[in-house]
């Protein structure tokens, strides 16, 4: 949170002030060496924040109210690392919580050893050295095992981040064509999107429009979730 003005430092602590809100926590990897704080971290979390579904979120939006008695928790999950699914995962069946996992479709698909020279090539961080077999990503036997009772969402499909100068293919293939890979292989609606870079939706007009082409209901950018409206934003 670097370059905030000082207007919107005030907007977000007169939110946190009046307690009627939802918090999100961004994770990336989650290796295994940290295993015992994520513990801590979910046993506090489960004492002082209730889970979030899209259906919650439906409900929030819709009413502007949180019918809850403790705040909101989402805790995010970009990429679609492996170990969200061998560390994290468990932690958030333990402790009832919903995962909401933002994955790059392309990187699911990589044969294993190719995913070291995709992830450098795409900026995909990875716990070198973590797994034996070579395979960082995701399966989507795994997505679909994770998507039974959490969100999944799309996080584009090459980790690639649309610019004003990005062509209407490139824009197409990252926010439409990852949405339908995901759909297909889960069965079920993608309802939300996050860029590569954390924009908001006014961040990037070029490509803001195909969101709703796309059918997508929630952005997810770097300060707020914004609800994407039929008739505007």
């Amino acid at each position: 949170m670097t370059n905030l003005s000082q207007k919107k430092i005030n907007e977000l602590n007169s939110s946190f002030s009046r307690g009627a809100y939802i918090r999100a926590i961004n994770f990336h990897n989650t290796p295994h060496f940290r295993l015992k704080d994520y513990e801590k971290q979910l046993a506090y979390y489960s004492e002082h924040f209730e889970p979030v579904s899209v259906k919650d979120f439906d409900t929030f939006f819709e009413t502007k109210r949180w019918g809850k008695n403790k705040p909101g928790l989402i805790m995010n999950f970009f990429n679609g690392y492996r170990n969200n699914f061998d560390v994290f995962y468990p932690l958030l069946e333990k402790y009832g919580f919903i995962g909401w996992f933002f994955v790059a479709t392309d990187f699911l698909t990589i044969p294993a050893e190719k995913q070291k020279d995709y992830a450098q090539a795409h900026t995909l961080g990875l716990v070198q050295n973590e797994y034996n077999d070579s395979r960082y990503s995701l399966s989507w036997n795994e997505v679909r095992e994770i998507s039974k009772r959490h969100v999944i969402a799309s996080h584009t499909k090459t980790h690639s981040e649309l610019l004003t100068s990005s062509t209407d293919k490139e824009i197409k293939r990252e926010i439409i064509e990852s949405k339908r890979e995901i759909e297909r292989q889960i069965q079920n609606e993608v309802s939300a999107f996050a860029w590569l870079g954390g924009k908001e939706y006014s961040g990037n007009p070029s490509a803001s429009q195909y969101l709703k082409q796309a059918g997508y209901r929630y952005l997810f950018s770097n300060l707020k979730i914004e609800k994407i409206e039929k008739r505007g934003v």
